[in-house]
């Protein structure tokens, strides 16, 4: 990694899933960019999708090192990790993705200690209002960073007050995905999950019914683990992008995504104009139902409810769709944060 005459970003990506890693990864290549470095600390299961990816491997190892800690890592395991490499690293920024006190609270003392205010910045993606007033966040939020971005969630979002709007932050820019020529036609309906294990079984016989109902469609599935279709269906298997990163390049092949809630998934096909169908999952801190009214043009809560707007946007013609042009909100913030 390229060393920083200021030292590098520090991005504390913690919260598991993909979310939390693929926000930070897009912002750390946009800092790239600039010449300047980051260090990621992450607790996401799917490391090793980006490890292999060629992204990974052509373009942001140069600039970016990943620092992996034990998912059911412990307060005092947290803070001695965090404490760790700051201490080690003169780092110019801290950077907190959604949970300024930390994921186990670890931050809450650790960062006044080791950084100075005008260093600190808080990824303020939208949490649950609960949590926001049971800590007190948005005095804390006040107290303690220079800098809120709200990464493209601030019309629903309990920390809006605090917080400078941008666009949504994305992997790739407009021109790139351009570039691409990423035939839409490839991949017509894509199903993607990387939930908890219960919600990969949901969407896998989400898949196999759908395959069923829709046999002349062409199906991809965009997930973690192996698809097995109900043993009495004979169906043409899908085709799959098991391990694929960074699924953007996989929805933008897609005419329909059917998939949860999540930021990623939600800001991208919207970013690339994509039908999706939003099946929003229950999670601790992140209102997936929220963000999912607000951006998705079609929710379901049941099979029924999915195979019926399928039918609808089946009979919808986008002829040869071209890449929408849009503003990714991780230059944005990079702009941002560099000018601190």
């Amino acid at each position: 990694m390229a060393a920083d005459p200021e030292g590098p970003w520090f991005i504390y990506a913690l919260g598991g899933g993909l979310g939390h890693l693929n926000r930070a990864l897009a912002l750390a290549r946009q800092a790239g960019k600039l010449g300047v470095s980051s260090l990621v600390l992450t607790n996401s299961p799917y490391v090793e999708l980006v490890y292999k990816s060629v992204l990974w491997q052509d373009e942001l190892s140069k600039s970016v090192e990943l620092i992996l800690v034990p998912q059911h890592a412990t307060h005092r395991n947290l803070a001695g990790i965090v404490a760790a490499q700051l201490e080690r690293t003169k780092v110019s920024r801290v950077i907190v993705d959604t949970f300024p006190r930390g994921i186990a609270g670890e931050l809450a003392e650790l960062l006044p200690a080791l950084c100075k205010k005008e260093q600190l910045v808080l990824v303020a993606r939208d949490i649950t209002p609960r949590y926001v007033k049971e800590y007190q966040l948005i005095d804390f939020i006040k107290h303690h960073y220079a800098l809120v971005v709200n990464p493209g969630d601030h019309s629903s979002s309990s920390l809006a007050t605090v917080s400078v709007p941008t666009e949504p932050w994305l992997i790739r820019d407009s021109e790139e995905m351009r570039l691409l020529q990423v035939p839409y036609s490839d991949s017509r309906i894509l199903i993607s999950y990387s939930g908890m294990p219960d919600e990969s079984l949901k969407f896998e016989q989400l898949m196999s019914v759908l395959m069923q109902r829709f046999p002349r469609e062409e199906f991809s599935c965009l997930c973690p683990g192996d698809f097995s279709p109900a043993a009495d269906l004979e169906v043409k298997l899908p085709r799959r992008y098991t391990g694929a990163w960074p699924g953007m390049d996989y929805v933008a092949k897609a005419k329909v995504v059917i998939g949860g809630g999540g930021y990623n998934l939600i800001a991208e096909c919207r970013a690339l104009a994509v039908s999706i169908i939003s099946m929003p999952q229950r999670r601790l801190y992140d209102r997936q139902d929220t963000r999912a009214r607000i951006n998705a043009r079609h929710v379901a809560n049941t099979v029924q409810e999915v195979v019926s707007q399928l039918s609808s946007l089946l009979l919808e013609t986008i002829g040869c769709r071209q890449t929408p042009v849009y503003t990714n909100g991780a230059a944005q913030a990079t702009r941002m944060i560099a000018s601190m």
